[in-house]
């Protein structure tokens, strides 16, 4: 258990540059490789979040990538050896702070 971690993007890609569609986007024409996403890893037993990721789209895809295909959905793994590696810290854009740099 908690070998594969999967984040589900819905029917949108991350690193995509079609406009979001919704009644609210119409004045803003926000594209979907601008939103900023939140990811928080809390992996078992704990469940308590142990890695948080915020960037938008465009940099999802820089550090990660996301499969072009859609089946139902785009989907991202994080792989077990990255999570182990970034244990305990925060990420904001291309930036890196361990919790000791982040405490409030």
């Amino acid at each position: 258990m908690g070998k594969k971690i999967t984040i589900d993007f819905g029917r949108h890609h991350p690193g995509s540059e079609d406009v979001v569609p919704g009644s609210w986007n119409v004045e803003l024409r926000v594209k979907e490789n601008e939103i900023r996403y939140i990811i928080a890893l809390a992996p078992p037993p704990e469940y308590q979040i142990a890695t948080m990721i915020i960037c938008t789209g465009a940099q999802i895809m820089k550090s990660f990538g996301v499969p072009l295909t859609q089946t139902i959905k785009y989907q991202m793994g994080i792989p077990e050896k990255w999570r182990s590696e970034n244990n305990g810290k925060v990420i904001v854009g291309t930036e890196i702070y361990n919790d000791e740099s982040i405490s409030t």
